[in-house]
């Protein structure tokens, strides 16, 4: 392994050259960027993602080195022995592995992968030469946070070994960037964050990561047509999709459990989400031009408040088994004509529902004669009620 500049070092220098060692003779090695866990990526936002630091430096000592030559950590990925302890009765549990490999019960938890012997476990990639030289040492695992970022990186192409993220796969202010092939190998990561991209249409290469509990979020991506890819999110802590201006396809989207939901600014046809039950925080559903309808029939249970804000085409929302919720703000928006009449709604905590002028009063006085409503009128102005 070559020696690691300490301070800055240029990028892309030849192996060996920071310090004054022989170059390699292999000619140039690409710098793979990476940072401390406090060296720009720490900033987490809504979705548990890491911020982009501008330059991508890491906090101390320059930017780090990788490894020269790419050769992998010692270790059998073939150990056997005992599991973690304090797994529910009939989960698997993961064998153990020696340094420089990692287990993942949701990939294979009788097999040891490849961790990527960066010096640091967060890895920024930031131009297209980073991205080959990681792609190179054909790893299995970033040990935390991986992000792609840079005006110049055009493929992923290379990146197929790649198995696990255990931090935040951030995809982020891209200029070339249309797809996410060459990531279809991943399994399963902690976060994802898709934000700023300029030309990306669609990222249906992560379909096959398992993501368990892992949240997302989606946000300013102007191409963007499907959110084809989020299949495996099915639990996800938190769901935040903003300013997504062309968005066709919502289809890919059907969670179960959801921690928080923020859905704002895109231009979605309708969103219908079949199976969700539970969303354990809040509910925004805020500015969706074009959305004709919200729908999520299965929905009981809102531990939050529910904010359904200036959306200018809903004409329908379906909540017909939501029981409980921590308070509703249905406001402002012109088009809508029934919200279903809340049929199970027995708790709703601080209520307005006004200022929607074509949403029938009468239905809004059938909901406040059976939930307590601050605010349930205003809307079309009805007032000869059965």
């Amino acid at each position: 392994t070559a020696p690691h500049a300490s301070g800055s070092n240029p990028r892309n220098v030849p192996a060996n050259t920071a310090t004054g060692g022989t170059p390699s003779p292999t000619g140039p090695t690409p710098t793979l960027v990476t940072t401390s866990t406090n060296g720009g990526t720490a900033d987490v936002a809504a979705g548990g993602a890491a911020s982009v630091g501008s330059g991508g430096e890491s906090g101390a000592g320059g930017t780090p080195m990788l490894s020269a030559g790419g050769a992998s950590p010692t270790g059998n990925p073939e150990a056997t022995g005992g599991g973690t302890g304090g797994t529910e009765p009939g989960v698997a549990e993961c064998i153990e592995c020696d340094e420089g490999f990692a287990c993942f019960v949701e990939i294979d938890p009788g097999r040891c992968l490849e961790v990527c012997p960066t010096d640091v476990p967060n890895v920024i990639l930031q131009t297209q030469a980073e991205v080959d030289a990681l792609a190179a040492l054909q790893c299995e695992v970033i040990g935390n946070d991986l992000t792609i970022t840079g005006a110049e990186i055009a493929s992923l192409a290379g990146l197929e070994t790649l198995r696990a993220v255990k931090g935040t796969l951030v995809i982020a202010q891209t200029k070339l960037l249309e797809n996410l092939e060459g990531l279809d190998g991943l399994r399963t990561l902690g976060a994802l964050n898709v934000r700023e991209n300029a030309i990306l249409k669609e990222f249906s290469a992560l379909a096959g990561v398992d993501a368990g509990e892992a949240g997302f979020t989606i946000s300013k991506n102007p191409m963007l047509e499907t959110f084809d890819g989020l299949q495996g999110f099915t639990t996800p802590a938190n769901i935040l999709l903003t300013d997504n201006p062309s968005i066709e396809d919502v289809s890919a989207l059907s969670p179960e459990r959801i921690g928080s939901l923020l859905i704002a600014g895109n231009s979605l046809p309708s969103l219908r989400f079949e199976k969700v039950h539970t969303i354990e925080q809040s509910l925004g559903f805020m500015s969706n031009t074009n959305c004709t309808a919200l729908e999520m029939p299965a929905l009981d249970y809102v531990g939050g408040g529910m904010t359904i804000v200036g959306n200018p085409d809903m004409a329908k929302i379906d909540l017909s088994s939501l029981t409980r919720v921590d308070g509703i703000i249905l406001t402002g928006n012109e088009s809508l004509t029934t919200i279903g009449g809340l049929p199970k709604l027995t708790s709703g905590g601080s209520v307005s529902i006004t200022m929607n002028p074509m949403l029938d009063q009468c239905e809004m006085d059938d909901v406040a004669s059976r939930i307590e409503c601050n605010a349930c009128g205003d809307n079309d102005g009805t007032t000869d009620c059965p």
